[in-house]
């Protein structure tokens, strides 16, 4: 038996199982409120026990009521637990007692929307029968997911102005045709209820809330969806929102003292759930995220640019009218004008600025390719002697241009509305303008890179005409992030990297919590591994990856050449499906090419890259003898029940590549203990991770096979330790 399953551990102490309360005794005020909580989760009609969910739900409900000591908990809890509820009935009564108020967040859409439609109702139910008060709840999406009936318009009519109308511009007038027939008859304004996907996605971008044009803060539109979802949320019980916006709230809390889950004067939020609680780091981390590219710069020229004539042709205007009346004229106007032309022009500022922003990247992709890097993590001197005087240049031209319709913007006779509009427009150009020096600072200057600036700095890379820069060790903004609510609760099914102590460790140091604030424990499964699952290590010298051959015979290159062999033997071993898991493209693709000849007819070959993420795992499910080839996104999130998924096979075992430039400064950071820190948790959580995607439900079974050698030698430790089952090792 694996550790996993030895482990009987629970926030570091035995946890009793509720018994069934009497239904003829009603609410009981001298209950506890983690006895009402799972008093309330056992009323639920049709609902079968699970232990697990009530050990869950109580604990949740003590963190909350102060019946602990701690002010948070984090608890791993597998598939089929019951999470959702075990969360939710504790949370909402807690709301509807106390007059307090909670976030929800996930880290997919699909969970989100499984929330919404029905755990969420469901458990609002079983709390307004035990308590007579309604728990109320709202969702709130990304931007980009909601119309800006505004911008719509705006967009619309500037097409149905020009005269050609054939060939692109023709076809996003028609695709925003059918947007406005979908609203106007009570369409939902979110892109997921869109009668049709657009062809280009920067057709619906372009009319979406997530485009610089939408003024959300001032936005009028009667019935705009954003500022309804945004409306019903500030004053809900429950917020059911997504891993980023949490963040961007974090920010904007930080920055303004304002929330995304509240108005002004409302009610704070003081309870944060945090569901699919293994992924939030990397959603923080990317909030805090920085690139400078040149086509920002020139989109940020562009739109200054376009704003400055759209000033100078109302003054125009309004000089033209002036003339008409009296017969006289400013000179203020076209002295202005002369000034402008001589700052931002005359003296090449505008064509010296390209010209160095061209090398600048220039020098970076050729370095890059002297590497034969896929991103360059190290900048050699010569970037820093070109990049040194680029930043005042940049902010001078800028600057410049922003005086100029600054002054244009004083003497314009425009009012009310519109000089409303444009005070936002420079208002955004500003902030725009603080960003890209941010960016230039950190990602091109290294200004804060990890080398100098130790475990909260960046780690710096240039990939693709990008230069960007990313904080490696984000435990202090998410601790200040947890210090915005009384209460938080983490949650997921791999949780911890391993269920011992060593784990509980690693991830309160990773998520910013001292020892003692926070209960940490795990649920044992509610399935019967050992009857629904088989594990084998397929130990063959010819399958050891390449960087492990050091002093061997061989060179590892016909390694694709072995796995595809073994791929085809657990596919002509099994009946259902087959999910082929990757750590990388290259290595993939290798593998699909030597199967795809092979590979019995009455089977279907889907490889990651060529479609869509979910239309992939949609043929996948319906065809139900498909073998699907994925890398990173597939070792997560896949939920195939039944013999659709009958065999997992994972091609080695997933250590972070060492040249994933967050990976590249953890180790340097960790120093000699970079395995233990860095790659044996990244590694083990992984790992399970992608073995978790075989066993969905009770009735499931199946088969894991790891192809990799070293599952079975120096890493047995770390991969029995992800396995819930004991694996046989096969060295022929």
């Amino acid at each position: 038996m694996s550790s996993l399953l030895r482990t009987y551990l629970f926030l570091q102490k035995s946890i009793r199982t509720a018994p069934d309360p009497d239904p003829a005794s009603g609410p009981d005020v001298s209950r506890t409120f983690s006895r009402l909580a799972i008093d309330v989760i056992l009323s639920a009609p049709g609902l079968k026990r699970r232990d697990g969910q009530l050990r869950m739900a109580e604990t949740v409900a003590q963190v909350l009521a102060g019946e602990r000591p701690e002010r948070a908990a984090a608890v791993e809890a597998g598939t089929g637990t019951g999470k959702s509820l075990a969360y939710l009935v504790p949370v909402m009564l807690y709301c509807v007692r106390e007059g307090r108020r909670a976030v929800v967040a996930t880290g997919t859409k699909n969970l989100q929307e499984q929330l919404a439609t029905k755990d969420a109702p469901f458990a609002a139910e079983l709390v307004e029968k035990a308590t007579g008060k309604s728990p109320t709840f709202a969702v709130v999406y990304g931007r980009a997911n909601y119309l800006c009936p505004a911008l719509l318009e705006e967009r619309l009519a500037e097409l149905e102005g020009k005269k050609d109308r054939r060939g692109r511009e023709g076809q996003e007038l028609e695709f925003l045709r059918a947007v406005v027939e979908w609203w106007r008859k009570g369409g939902s304004g979110l892109r997921d209820s869109l009668p049709s996907e657009p062809p280009e996605e920067s057709w619906w971008l372009r009319v979406s809330a997530d485009d610089d044009g939408a003024d959300c803060r001032e936005c009028r539109k009667t019935g705009c969806p954003f500022a309804r979802a945004r409306e019903a949320a500030s004053t809900a019980h429950v917020v059911i929102t997504n891993h980023h916006l949490v963040a961007a709230d974090w920010k904007v809390r930080q920055v303004a003292g304002l929330s995304l889950f509240a108005g002004r004067g409302d009610v704070l939020p003081s309870v944060l759930v945090i569901d699919e609680a293994h992924d939030f780091l990397d959603a923080l981390r990317s909030s805090l995220s920085v690139s400078f590219t040149a086509g920002r710069v020139k989109r940020l020229e562009t739109d200054i640019r376009s704003l400055v004539k759209d000033l100078e042709s109302l003054v125009e205007d309004a000089e033209e009218e002036r003339r008409e009346g009296n017969g006289k004229g400013s000179p203020g106007l076209q002295a202005s004008r002369g000034a402008r032309e001589g700052l931002c022009v005359g003296v090449g500022e505008g064509e010296d600025l390209w010209k160095r922003l061209e090398d600048l990247f220039a020098c970076a992709e050729e370095f890059r390719r002297q590497r034969k890097a896929e991103a360059l993590l190290l900048f050699p001197p010569p970037l820093f002697d070109s990049a040194g005087s680029l930043l005042p240049l940049l902010q001078s031209r800028f600057s410049s241009l922003l005086d100029y319709a600054d002054w244009l913007f004083s003497v314009s006779p425009v009012d009310g509305k519109e000089r409303k509009k444009f005070e936002r427009k420079l208002e955004r150009f500003r902030e725009r303008l603080l960003e890209v020096s941010e960016a230039f600072r950190r990602a091109v200057l290294l200004e804060r890179h990890y080398r100098t600036y130790g475990p909260p700095g960046d780690a710096c890379w240039y990939e693709e005409n990008r230069f960007c820069a990313v904080p490696v060790d984000v435990s202090r903004q998410a601790r200040d992030l947890w210090s915005d609510y009384r209460h938080v609760v983490l949650t997921s099914a791999t949780l911890f990297p391993f269920p011992q102590s060593e784990g509980f460790s690693w991830f309160r140091e990773a998520y910013g919590f001292e020892e003692g604030e926070i209960a940490l424990g795990i649920l044992p499964s509610l399935f019967d591994y050992g009857k629904q699952m088989r594990a084998y290590i397929l130990a063959r010298p010819e399958l050891e990856p390449e960087e492990s051959r050091k002093g061997k015979d061989g060179n590892g290159e016909d390694r694709a050449e072995h796995l595809a062999e073994s791929l085809l033997e657990l596919v002509n071993g099994v009946s259902g499906g087959v999910l082929a898991l990757f750590t990388s493209y290259q290595e993939m693709r290798r593998v699909a090419s030597l199967v795809k000849p092979r590979l019995p007819k009455d089977r279907l070959l889907l490889i990651q890259g060529e479609a869509g993420r979910y239309e992939l795992l949609q043929r996948f499910k319906e065809h139900g003898r498909g073998v699907l080839l994925g890398v990173s996104s597939f070792w997560q999130g896949v939920d195939v029940p039944g013999e659709a998924l009958s065999a997992v096979f994972i091609a080695r075992i997933p250590f972070p590549h060492p040249e994933d430039p967050v990976v590249e400064a953890l180790t340097f950071l960790a120093g000699r203990e970079w395995f233990v820190k860095v790659s044996r948790p990244i590694a083990a959580l992984t790992l399970r991770q992608g073995i978790g995607r075989l066993i969905r439900t009770e009735d499931d079974t199946g088969v894991v096979v790891i192809a990799d050698p070293r599952a079975a030698g120096k890493h047995r430790r770390l991969v029995e330790s992800c396995l819930p089952v004991e694996p046989e090792v096969k060295s022929r």
